[in-house]
């Protein structure tokens, strides 16, 4: 039993894969096949010094011209879309210099552009110098980006939910950057075309963190056992709200609890509208932590030709996903729900743009391309080149200190589940194109991996075969730059050469696995080598610090690899023996 006791205001009528998949194959059968006898090699880390820098953008107010749309009749909206700043003014920095091609390509089309900022106001010791700063630039706008005020929307993270408690405990009234920040938040978005209706059709639904079971709920107090205790939680609204009232609701009420925390903290307990911001924040920062296997649950975001965008996947990447649908009658793999993941785990920075101009999305299809596979490569090359990586990954060891055995955290393949992400220029020559999957299971450090673009589309051929890319190519991407740490690389060590040999290989095939710690390195140098980047092709190296590497990358909907989960299995090799491969996850 549940009682509503918020109460929804009228509203105006507007005008404007999951079962994973079991592999057959045993660690056994991969030793016995892909690796020697001789015993493992291991290489010296040294992990490289950081560096700090420092530099503020200008932000400055913008006069209020007329809108005007690539048509020259209308509004057409371009969104950048910013994630993982972690409340680092270098990192800032980087993303603001780093986004100024799609600011620019939208101005010269003449649309209107609308910035987005999910969460990462706020470093993790709660300094407010990015937040002073994004509430200059909500304020204000900028002459120098070309957007008006009302066009920044300033999305909650976790951390600065948990903030509210902290302007609640100041004095009565006592203002602040902080509390600023908190009134221009929202809760989540959706941006669209100028005509979007109150479905939310075309529009780009933005939240930090997965939208889960509250899609269609209030704010408001659930009644619970025989002795008919509350508390605070979401529950159905009573009267029902078209999804984009729904939103406006929610915020409505985020920012009845943001104009005074005092004294929203002050009121009566029985009301439960404190406690309900505080469990909302609690709960916020474990989807961040963990996300969720599907974050667009019930927004039907295939029915309304929408995507969503968030910022929770623990991924050194960003990229775009998706859920399928069987079309039986054409025997055909269909994108359902699509949502573009800005990963915030790590060193890179990554962004999401969207645009509804032709021309823009032209311009952008051609900054986002990614590099092209290298067919001239048969089958029996691709696939040493691929059992090389794994029998290296199966070898690995690591100690946790000089007094402990060895272990081999990666020996069983078979429980590793991967996501596909961005191309980059890597492998033979550093010149090869290499898709980035980054593997994860239970109880041991995730891993990076490169595999040849021209391995994959061989293996997944069937699916490729029933699954086609959504939208035209340009209107929804993500970009950034991937960053990896030298020291965190696992040397490649080909069987059954000799130790001149085996390091001649490794040198040939190029570095091809990382393994990915779990914490944030905060690291001011690589955030200033971002900012300065040159302009290089999509998978493309940049100049940067010693004992780290940096990829510009760039996906969008059109590919149909991205964001997939995969699994190692086993399939009959032409010698007789069992050859690794991988296939798809079903969801």
């Amino acid at each position: 039993m549940a009682a509503e006791v918020l109460v929804v205001p009228p509203q105006p009528p507007r005008t404007t894969m999951s079962s994973r998949a079991t592999a057959s194959a045993v660690t056994d059968d991969l030793y016995r096949m892909f690796l020697s006898n001789k015993q493992t090699e291991r290489s010296d880390e040294t992990p490289a010094a950081p560096t700090t820098a420092h530099v503020q953008p200008r932000v400055t107010t913008l006069p209020q011209p007329a809108p005007t749309g690539c048509s020259g009749n209308g509004v057409t909206r371009t969104v950048i879309v910013i994630a993982g700043i972690d409340g680092n003014p270098a990192r800032f920095r980087a993303a603001m210099e780093q986004t100024r091609y799609a600011s620019a390509i939208a101005k010269h089309n003449g649309n209107r552009l609308e910035y987005a900022f999910l969460g990462g106001a706020l470093s993790p010791s709660f300094g407010e110098e990015v937040l002073a700063q994004l509430v200059t630039l909500r304020k204000s706008g900028s002459v120098e980006l070309g957007v008006n005020p009302e066009d920044v929307h300033l999305v909650i993270g976790p951390r600065e939910m948990q903030a509210l408690s902290i302007v609640a405990d100041r004095a009565e009234d006592s203002g602040g950057e902080l509390h600023e920040y908190l009134k221009h938040s929202v809760f989540f978005e959706c941006i669209g075309p100028a005509s979007m209706p109150d479905s939310g059709q075309r529009g780009i639904w933005l939240k930090t963190t997965p939208f889960g079971d509250v899609v269609g709920k209030l704010p408001g107090v659930g009644v619970h056992g025989a002795d008919g205790a509350s508390r605070a939680e979401w529950i159905a609204c009573p009267t029902p709200l078209s999804p984009v009232a729904w939103k406006d609701e929610v915020n409505r009420r985020w920012r009845k609890a943001t104009a005074d925390p005092w004294r929203c903290k002050q009121e009566d307990p029985s009301t439960h509208r404190w406690s309900f911001w505080q469990s909302v924040a609690s709960g916020c920062q474990r989807e961040h932590a963990h996300g969720l296997q599907m974050p667009t649950k019930n927004l039907d975001l295939a029915g309304n030709d929408a995507i969503a965008v968030f910022a929770c996947q623990p991924a050194p990447f960003g990229t775009t996903r998706r859920s399928l649908r069987v079309d039986a009658e054409n025997n055909l793999l269909l994108a359902a729900d699509l949502w573009l993941d800005l990963g915030s785990a790590s060193d890179s920075l990554y962004w999401a743009v969207a645009s509804y101009c032709s021309s823009t999305k032209q311009a952008l299809a051609a900054a986002h391309k990614p590099p092209t596979p290298d067919r001239s490569m048969d089958a029996a090359e691709l696939q040493f080149d691929v059992s090389a990586t794994l029998s290296s990954l199966v070898q690995h060891e690591q100690r946790v200190d000089a007094l402990t055995p060895p272990t081999q955290p990666y020996a069983c393949v078979e429980r590793l589940v991967g996501q596909l992400g961005p191309v980059v220029l890597g492998g033979r020559d550093n010149d090869e194109a290499m898709r980035v999957v980054q593997f994860s299971t239970a109880g041991v450090e995730d891993v990076l991996m490169l595999l040849s673009e021209a391995y994959l589309q061989l293996a997944l051929k069937t699916h490729l075969q029933h699954t086609f890319g959504t939208y035209m190519r340009g209107a929804r991407g993500v970009a950034g730059y991937l960053v990896l740490r030298d020291q965190y690389a696992i040397a490649l060590k080909v069987p059954d050469l000799s130790a001149s040999e085996r390091e001649d290989a490794a040198t040939q095939l190029g570095t091809r696995l990382w393994r990915l710690p779990v914490h944030l390195y905060e690291a001011d140098e690589v955030a200033d080598a971002i900012a300065k980047a040159p302009t290089v092709p999509p998978g493309s190296p940049i100049p940067s610090p010693p004992g780290t590497t940096i990829f510009y990358t760039a996906t969008d909907t059109m590919d149909p690899l991205t964001g997939l989960a995969v699994k190692w299995r086993f399939a009959p090799g032409g010698s007789g023996r069992d050859m690794p491969t991988l296939h798809v996850v079903e969801s």
